[in-house]
């Protein structure tokens, strides 16, 4: 009988301590990771190099040692030199892009996380955004004011006239791109510019004047920069049926071979380095350039005129709606 006692008592304690071994597992608390909702964007059109936010839905999870929530762009996170920036808010993440070149990219918003129990956690979702080519560089015809300066935010130079349109200053180069990067051909070019956007009656863009300033004094190469300026147009902007046309001054009198480079040009025969005596005719304003062509969208003309005493020449841009 002592036996069955101490049978039964040691039997209880095996009992005891299996209640509290499976007390103690139940308390431990497992990680849970957190959430990642759809993407959306901010904008339904989104024109090349035009800012516009990415947003999703996050939720945090719990007993976590280390947690984030960030953005990809392309395949790897990716702060760029234009300077976009990702922040996580009362449970929304946003990514504000400055602007991509025309094209599909891809956004990924993702979280990763580290459990107090050592387990990894991932999440992500991925949105292919299609940017699309805009009317005249980073606008488009029909626009309101305040769509412009949403997407010119980045020029620090701006200011709205009386007239409600808008002026300011820049280079070829749109914030750390330019023509050549965007081209990938090695081709340069930056003449200071300044840039007036005018709207008709019912606030509606319709003119974008281009005014480029050389940045040296030199009027040996008035003719070929036009013809860069050409070559960027067609290939960046799309242009095609270029006319050129050169302006005589009243009472000018040509020397035979200026005459004969005004009619190679008229012609679309002058080649941009054979140019010399005509852009010493241009320089001293006694002849000026035009170029005139169009694209699906827009039309555009070109004018080339001198600033007299033999320095160079100013270039105007006259961008309209087809």
């Amino acid at each position: 009988m002592r036996h069955l006692s101490i049978l039964k008592g040691a039997a209880s304690c095996l009992l005891a301590l299996s209640f509290v071994a499976c007390s103690d597992s139940d308390s431990t608390t497992k990680s849970v990771a957190g959430t990642v909702g759809d993407i959306t964007l901010d904008r339904q059109t989104i024109g090349a190099y035009q800012p516009f936010t990415a947003q999703c839905a996050v939720a945090s999870g719990s007993n976590l040692y280390d947690e984030k929530f960030y953005w990809e762009k392309g395949g790897t996170e990716d702060l760029s030199s234009l300077r976009d920036q990702y922040e996580t808010k009362d449970g929304i993440s946003s990514y504000y892009m400055q602007g991509m070149k025309a094209g599909k990219h891809t956004l990924v918003c993702k979280m990763a996380a580290v459990g107090n129990d050592g387990q990894q956690y991932t999440a992500e979702k991925t949105l292919t955004v299609e940017i699309v080519p805009t009317d005249i560089r980073n606008n488009f015809w029909g626009e309101t004011q305040e769509e412009t300066r949403r997407n010119l935010t980045y020029y620090t130079t701006m200011q709205q006239e009386a007239d409600g349109g808008f002026t300011f200053e820049e280079k070829d180069a749109y914030g750390d791109l330019n023509y050549s990067t965007e081209l990938q051909d090695g081709i340069s070019v930056s003449p200071w510019r300044l840039v007036s956007l005018e709207y008709d009656e019912a606030g509606k863009l319709e003119r974008v004047v281009y005014i480029c300033i050389p940045s040296e004094v030199r009027a040996d190469a008035i003719v070929s920069r036009l013809g860069l300026r050409k070559q960027l147009l067609e290939r960046y902007e799309g242009f095609t049926s270029f006319a050129c046309d050169c302006i005589v001054g009243d009472g000018v009198v040509l020397t035979d071979e200026e005459q004969a480079m005004v009619d190679q040009f008229k012609g679309g025969s002058l080649t941009t380095d054979s140019g010399t005596a005509l852009d010493k005719a241009v320089a001293e304003q006694r002849v000026k350039l035009e170029l005139t062509a169009e694209n699906n969208v827009s039309r555009l003309r070109i004018t080339v005129t001198g600033m007299g005493t033999g320095s160079d020449a100013q270039t105007q841009m006259v961008f309209s709606r087809k």
